[in-house]
């Protein structure tokens, strides 16, 4: 089974060369730092310099795996869950660094501090640990913010497009609805079938202008829609192409995202049957599970496991925005099973919630 992930779809903050660079700058300050307070007191000495070199190489070494727990894993966590980590992981870092620093000096037969001055040894680590992944925080908060603050202004350009396109699409739609039937009326009644498909063509049309003006319809209009969507494209393929519903009644009423199922049998079309010779069956089930609806569309096509892209939710328009819709909607996966012997089966839950919708035949 192949879910959408949203976090695919949600940028991270990376580290560049130019932020390990800060970082080491960071520890090269730090060492810098603590080497010119021991000599201000004692001496400076070559074994102070090894001793120091050792000491903060130790402490970055032991940043890395902290910082992939906390900050990048735990990237979605709550404040209160990424401090508890935090509590357990500082004792940890310190310990394992106090440790394997005194080992190393023991090795190359440097001496380190002895008695009570070894609680620096806690302190000085307490407190590079408390700055160091407070600024990294601060960093990683501060990218997240100016990755939202790009978002939400590529969604604003992107809404302002389709508004324009929207206008452009919608310049006196009632003639082109119009010309439609008109047609329609002119064929000869010989030929019965052209006329029913201009008549889906216009209804198909009204629909979609429709979709585009409204949150939720009734499941049986978008049925009704994907109807004679598939009507239209068996007259193209004829018989390559067969379509099989099974939908419960119940769910007729159920309100619904207008254009939720036409993008996921659009793709079981141009991508399943389409490049197959012998064509293929495509089943629409419709079901009412306790308090939720589930639909799916399964197909015979070509595609299987070893051919389906692995990047089916990020390149493809159809499955990365219906899962996109799903999630944000309903919080809630589309998933993908691979049918047998082959094809798929795309499938989706959602809550029957009571939502109010109006049927498109009052507004034609």
């Amino acid at each position: 089974m192949i879910r959408y992930d949203s976090t695919e779809q949600t940028p991270r903050p990376n580290f560049t060369l130019q932020h390990l660079l800060v970082m080491a700058g960071f520890y090269v300050f730090f060492a810098g730092a603590y080497a010119l307070t021991i000599s201000l007191t004692w001496k400076f000495t070559w074994p102070l310099a090894y001793r120091t070199a050792i000491d903060y190489l130790l402490k970055a070494l032991y940043t890395l795996p902290v910082w992939y727990v906390v900050i990048y894993k735990m990237d979605k966590a709550s404040i209160q869950a990424k401090l508890l980590a935090h509590l357990v992981l500082c004792p940890i870092y310190i310990t394992t660094w106090f440790y394997s620093y005194y080992f190393l000096l023991d090795v190359w037969n440097i001496k380190g501090l002895s008695g009570s001055g070894r609680w620096w040894d806690v302190y000085i680590p307490l407190l590079v640990y408390t700055a160091q992944f407070a600024l990294l925080h601060n960093y990683w908060y501060n990218q997240k913010l100016r990755f939202q603050t790009e978002q939400t202004f590529d969604l604003k350009e992107m809404f302002l497009k389709s508004e324009v396109s929207a206008l452009k699409a919608q310049i006196n739609p009632h003639f082109l609805f119009n010309t439609l039937n008109s047609i329609s009326a002119s064929v000869p009644l010989e030929l019965e079938n052209t006329r029913n498909m201009v008549a889906k063509l216009a209804d198909i049309f009204r629909y979609v202008l429709m979709a585009s003006q409204k949150e939720v319809v009734l499941l049986k209009e978008e049925i009704a829609f994907i109807k004679n969507y598939l009507d239209l494209e068996k007259e193209r393929f004829g018989e390559r192409l067969q379509v099989h519903y099974a939908i419960d009644e119940a769910a007729l009423a159920i309100a619904i995202p207008p254009m939720l199922l036409q993008p996921l049998v659009e793709n079981s079309v141009k991508h399943g049957i389409s490049p197959s010779i012998e064509g293929g069956t495509i089943r629409l089930v419709v079901e009412v599970i306790e308090t939720h609806l589930q639909i799916r569309i399964i197909d015979d096509g070509v595609a299987n496991e070893a051919t389906f892209p692995k990047n089916a939710f990020t390149k493809g328009i159809g499955l990365k925005n219906t899962a996109l819709r799903l999630e944000k909607l309903y919080q809630t996966q589309l998933t993908v099973d691979f049918n047998v012997p082959q094809g798929l089966i795309v499938q989706f839950i959602i809550p029957m919630a009571n939502q109010v919708a109006y049927e498109t035949s009052n507004h034609y």
